[in-house]
Order: C-alpha cells, then structure tokens, then sequence
C-alpha cells in the first residue's frame, strides 16, 4: 500500500520540476525577445515579404501567415528545446545574463543552437503551410 503513495509524490515532484523549468525556459526567452519587439519584427518582416513576393498572393495569405507566427506559438515552439538542451542553471545563468546591465558572453552550446534554429524554421514553415491552405480553399 505505501508503493502507490511514494509513486504518486514521485511523479509530481517530477511534474513540478519540468514545470518550473518550463517556466524559467520561458521566462528567457521572455527577456532573450519581448512580445512587443516581436510584433514589431513581425510587422515589417511582413510588410517587407508583401513587397518582395512577387506571387500577388491573398491579403489572406499574409493574415494567416502573420497569425501562424504569433509570440505565443513561438513560445510554445521553443520551450521544449530551452528544457531539452539547457540545465536548469544554464537557464539560471542566461536569465541572470540578460538582467545584469553587463552581459558577458556565455559559453556555446552548438547543440541546442542547432535545435533552436531548427525549431525555429519548423515553426515557419507550419506557419507558412498553413497560410497557404487558408489561400487554397
């Protein structure tokens, strides 16, 4: 009968600490890129993208698009890499990097680079998939 019990309390100790790394993984990424500069990025990576296309794509296209590359899917995107491929004081260091008015270089991690850039570029083209079959219909 006590097997169940230590079970249970095990698993949510294991719950818990895959939420607070969660919640520092994307607290960093809060500070790495805050919402309202990513609007702003968005915005005229857009605009600049309506420009260049010389497709004469939907208005639609671009709107589906834009709501496909929102902060919050991107977060969504990221956090697991963040939890993945950075320790927990990893995390901590970078977050207290990016609050220090001095940042000073942290040490590579070609790894988890790679896999932000990776997931970054799938959440994209997901985005971009997306869009067009909002044209296509």
């Amino acid at each position: 009968m006590k097997y169940p019990i230590i079970i249970t309390c095990f698993a949510s100790l294991l719950t818990f600490g895959q939420t607070a790394k969660a919640k520092k993984a994307e607290s960093l990424i809060r500070l790495e890129e805050s919402e309202a500069n990513f609007k702003k990025d968005l915005s005229a990576s857009i605009t600049k993208l309506r420009v260049a296309d010389n497709r004469n794509l939907s208005p639609i296209y671009y709107q589906t698009l834009e709501s496909g590359l929102n902060y919050q899917s991107m977060l969504k995107s990221l956090v697991p890499v963040y939890e993945k491929y950075l320790t927990n004081e990893e995390l901590d260091a970078r977050i207290k990097n990016h609050k220090s008015k001095l940042q000073k270089p942290l040490k590579d991690n070609h790894t988890f680079d790679t896999e932000r850039q990776k997931a970054v570029i799938q959440w994209q083209i997901q985005a971009k998939l997306a869009a067009e079959k909002a044209v296509s219909k």
